[in-house]
């Protein structure tokens, strides 16, 4: 009902006919994890579809001088892989490195997504979908930039502000994980591009944290309208005319969590909340009462090692435990 036009989200798998080659990855799984190379042209996959309607969609709106916002969503990268052949010529999954997994011993049993009695994948499989993933982003990247053209032959770049997000980052064998639904910095940090026209700090790189929850805020001021009396979130013009600004002082994200792994997402019985700060990563699974975690991206981004229980970090944990009680008691 917010829309004056939708286009239904259609094409989570692709029909047999334009599938090339593809792997299943062998069951129990408590999510998809398979790739397909297809034959089908870009244009005629589902995100192709989007993006040409997306660009009809502005073109019309300029040649009624009117006004607009859209909001392009894109399937992919999300599973399953499948996008056509090209993107997938891209990668060598011979040539792809794995990741480090380090030790997961150390993990609360809450911290962990997969199910405790799925098949290992084997090394070949790991680069394989690695591969897979990337193709997928180098397609997607490539429906975007459809729209983006369309802006530069409309000459729009300069009176339009836009956004290029991501919902949630993405687990590729990190910590021994293949999905989301993690609070590591692999799932819950993602790809954020902003541009609005006139501000110095376009092209520019900001490292200070900023939360999904701002981009109300922030677009709203761009457009010059007020923004509603208790909405949350930041107003980013600041780090957008200045990208060394500083940002905030913490990032927030929570998960849901259940006995049964398969019904995480649906019938959450207890959550994982986690608070980033430059330095630091801290999280608390079920109150704390399933574990606690400390990372340190200083010495440690890949968050390898737990550093709770360390004497030497107790005043760093009992920091961020307060950090974190104060969205915890709203959320």
């Amino acid at each position: 009902r917010s829309w004056d036009f939708v286009l239904p989200e259609s094409g989570k798998r692709p029909p047999a006919s334009e599938v090339i080659e593809s792997h299943e990855a062998r069951d129990p799984r408590n999510h998809s994890m398979d790739w397909a190379k297809l034959r089908t042209p870009d244009s005629k996959t589902p995100d192709g579809i989007v993006a040409h309607t997306a660009v009809e969609q502005i073109r019309a709106a300029v040649s009624k001088k009117q006004p607009f916002f859209v909001g392009v969503g894109f399937r992919r990268p999300h599973s399953p892989y499948s996008v056509p052949k090209k993107y997938f010529d891209l990668y060598d999954p011979r040539k792809i490195a794995l990741p480090e997994r380090g030790d997961t011993s150390f993990l609360p049993a809450a911290a962990w997504y997969e199910l405790a009695d799925q098949p290992p994948l084997s090394d070949k499989e790991q680069r394989e979908y690695m591969a897979a993933y990337f193709a997928c982003n180098s397609f997607v990247d490539a429906q975007a930039g459809l729209v983006f053209d369309a802006l530069e032959r409309l000459r729009l770049w300069d009176r339009t502000a836009v956004v290029f997000f991501g919902d949630h980052g993405y687990h590729t064998g990190e910590h021994g994980m293949w999905h989301k639904m993690t609070l590591f910095e692999e799932s819950t940090r993602v790809p954020l591009i902003i541009h609005v026209p006139g501000a110095r700090g376009n092209g520019g790189r900001a490292r200070g944290l900023v939360e999904l929850i701002d981009l109300y805020a922030t677009l709203a001021r761009a457009a010059g309208l007020a923004v509603p009396a208790g909405v949350e979130g930041m107003d980013l013009a600041p780090l957008l005319a200045d990208p060394h600004k500083s940002g905030k002082p913490a990032a927030y994200s929570m998960v849901g969590r259940n006995e049964d792994r398969n019904l995480s997402h649906k019938e959450p019985t207890y959550f994982g909340r986690s608070v980033r700060t430059e330095r630091w990563r801290y999280t608390e699974w079920d109150g704390g009462g399933r574990g606690t975690e400390l990372y340190d991206h200083e010495s440690d981004p890949r968050e390898m090692r737990n550093l709770v229980g360390q004497p030497e970090h107790a005043a760093t944990v009992a920091a961020m435990k307060k950090l974190l009680k104060r969205v915890a008691q709203v959320t």
